[in-house]
């Protein structure tokens, strides 16, 4: 007897029960293949993030490297003696004393050449980025990887070095202190201790300077900044021993003044000066100069500002006038005062000195993105010494302008010995004529011109 099979026909709620059952046998395999196929990704994408956060590590630590050398330069320190000591034995003359004191102010001042950013991870896959590196560093025991700019140790220190380049000595030592405090590197501290002897014996403080000098001799005995400590101590105390000669007669002149300057001696210095000023007739271009210099050694910007404004309005024409303008260029470099570099290149259009365009043309790099407070005298150049030099630089460009005009005019000038010249006008102002004639150029005072008649 054959059993009978009654064959159903598929419901559509058994369909959907088979596909359930399809899905939920292959559903396994798909999520693992998805997040094994994720995982690939974000881990190329986390190497990708990790090498490039490791290769702006290393740039950063470049230029962390490149900083401190900056700021802690020994050089520096070893050449601004040596070269007041050429100057003050006469090995080498003014100018070439100048010229070297200008290049050592190009390595000293950081400008912008250079637009690198400080900041280590500045978005999103690169704080991602820090943070697993850092949590792996903190497992294995090692130092975490910070920002240069969240350091307080860059911080004090950058500001020490702005105020000791910006002669503000007492600052500069304090902030040097809190450096020092924030870095246990025995080479960074070394460094830090020869520049707050210098400071010191900037400040006519020698007693305090050798204490340095003779710290890093002993705590850093045989390294290289002792060997510059023990170079920095015998300059110290060489230049106490010609000041003490130069003091102990009483006589005052401004030879003397300079020679003090040169020994970095600021405040004997100005004290000779303020004698030599009541002497009849010695009040000179040539003392307010030198005047100013020592005010501005001793971080008094905006004194020294203006009276080198008076140096330059009292005679434009001297070599005093250029030096005091080459002077306010690299003050206004120094303490980042923009209105006062363009004041001096103002100046120099009309003064004309080649070495302070070279300068002027010059450029470094800035330290960036380091967030601290920096004190800073205005130099408040809006005086009436300064609007007199304006309208005399606006006069300037003025004649200038017109005297642009005037060239490549024929004329014939009459003098008053009655010579009569022809030629093209190459140039003219309010003192003096330049001709072109068929025998080469000739320059005619106007004083002895009769007669100008112009040839078409």
């Amino acid at each position: 007897m054959q059993t009978a099979h009654c064959i159903w026909p598929k419901t559509e709620e058994g369909t959907a029960l088979n596909w359930d059952k399809t899905i939920k046998k292959n559903k396994q395999p798909a999520v693992f293949l998805s997040a094994f196929f994720f995982c690939i990704l974000f881990v190329l994408f986390l190497n990708d993030s990790v090498m490039e956060l490791r290769a702006k590590e290393l740039r950063l630590h470049l230029m962390e490297n490149a900083y401190n050398g900056i700021s802690l330069n020994h050089f520096s320190l070893i050449s601004e003696y040596e070269n007041n000591k050429n100057l003050y034995s006469k090995k080498i003359s003014e100018n070439l004393y100048e010229r070297q004191a200008a290049n050592l102010e190009l390595v000293k001042n950081l400008e912008d050449a250079e637009d690198y950013s400080l900041v280590l991870a500045s978005n999103f896959t690169e704080r991602m980025s820090l943070g697993f590196v850092n949590s792996l560093r903190f497992v294995f025991g090692k130092n975490l990887i910070q920002n240069i700019a969240h350091s307080d140790y860059y911080r004090h220190l950058y500001s020490a070095y702005y105020y000791e380049k910006n002669f503000m000595f007492e600052k500069a030592i304090m902030k040097y202190d809190l450096a020092y405090s924030e870095n246990t590197d025995p080479v960074l501290r070394a460094g830090i201790l020869l520049h707050q002897g210098f400071c010191y014996a900037m400040l006519s403080q020698p007693v305090r300077a050798n204490e340095a000098y003779s710290r890093v001799m002993k705590d850093y005995n045989g390294s290289e900044i002792a060997v510059t400590a023990s170079v920095l101590q015998k300059f110290l105390y060489g230049f106490q021993v010609e000041r003490d000669r130069l003091l102990a007669d009483g006589a005052i002149s401004t030879q003397r003044t300079r020679q003090l300057i040169n020994l970095f001696a600021y405040k004997d210095a100005l004290k000779m000066i303020e004698k030599v000023e009541k002497i009849p007739g010695q009040n000179s271009s040539e003392l307010m100069y030198y005047k100013a210099v020592v005010l501005e050694k001793q971080g008094q910007k905006k004194d020294s500002v203006n009276l080198y404004l008076k140096v330059i309005l009292s005679d434009k024409h001297s070599e005093y006038a250029k030096k005091a303008n080459k002077n306010l260029f690299f003050i206004g470099k120094r303490s980042g005062d923009s209105k006062l570099v363009e004041t001096s290149v103002q100046i120099n259009r009309t003064l004309q000195d080649s070495e302070l365009t070279h300068y002027i043309n010059s450029k470094r790099f800035k330290i960036q993105e380091l967030d601290f407070e920096l004190e800073s005298d205005n130099s408040e150049i809006n005086s009436e010494d300064f609007k007199a030099l304006e309208k005399q630089i606006e006069q300037k460009e003025k004649t200038s302008a017109e005297t642009k005009e005037k060239v490549k005019r024929k004329v014939v000038v009459i003098t008053a010995s009655d010579d009569q010249i022809s030629g093209w006008v190459e140039s003219e102002n309010s003192e003096r004529l330049i001709l072109n004639t068929s025998i080469g150029k000739i320059t005619i005072q106007k004083s002895e011109i009769v007669k100008i008649t112009e040839q078409k």
